[in-house]
């Protein structure tokens, strides 16, 4: 009986387990093209495809139909903090062209400081860049 209640746990959260090291990232040199959901500020869409060019390790494009992969950008807090002038943290969600979910980034926080040119959703996209997607190249 234990054996039964093993397999019946065990099964379902290894193929889960599985599931994630079975997709790799994009290569070098994909077409990506980045949608922001923050279409009210278009400074923020602008901002991240300067940071994702000047990675360089993506091509980013601007038709959706030349792109292999969607990494959408999500910006799911804005505001101040007691340290800083400005505080954003934003969702990585890569997506095949066809729509299908394939990764969700750690939600990343930037704030605004003078090294970034008090820019904290500058400092967030390199976050995105360095703590989430490369560590995972």
């Amino acid at each position: 009986m234990k054996l039964l209640l093993l397999i019946y746990i065990y099964f379902p959260l290894s193929t889960v387990l599985a599931q994630d090291s079975l997709f790799q990232f994009p290569i070098k040199g994909s077409n990506i093209f980045i949608e922001a959901s923050d279409s009210v500020i278009n400074h923020f869409h602008r901002t991240a495809i300067k940071q994702f060019e000047s990675w360089g390790y993506w091509n980013i494009v601007a038709d959706q139909q030349e792109a292999n992969y969607i990494l959408e950008l999500e910006v799911i807090l804005k505001g101040a903090s007691v340290i800083s002038w400005g505080k954003v943290k934003i969702r990585g969600i890569l997506k095949s062209i066809e729509g299908v979910h394939l990764w969700t980034s750690k939600d990343i926080t930037g704030e605004s400081n003078g090294l970034n040119g008090f820019n904290p959703k500058k400092r967030a996209v390199r976050n995105l860049i360095k703590k989430e997607i490369e560590p995972k190249l």
